[in-house]
């Protein structure tokens, strides 16, 4: 679109066509940032999953090789 109103010279289709090119870097920032935002809080979910999971899976081989107490 631009390179068309660059060729024709017509200054209102370039001022749209960048106006409207504009819209659309801002929008796709505004996405990226949102999307970084939750990668960030899925990345602590998953190291905080991990955790518990070598957590629980140290207390079950624990419990597993402990002696049974004598009752």
């Amino acid at each position: 679109m631009l390179k068309l109103a660059y060729d024709s010279n017509d200054i209102s289709l370039g001022s749209n066509g960048l106006k409207q090119l504009a819209k659309d870097i801002k929008f796709l920032e505004s996405t990226i940032e949102s999307q970084e935002r939750k990668n960030r809080v899925s990345t602590w979910v998953s190291v905080i999953g991990v955790i518990l999971t070598i957590v629980f899976g140290a207390v079950s081989i624990f419990q597993v090789y402990s002696p049974l107490p004598n009752l």
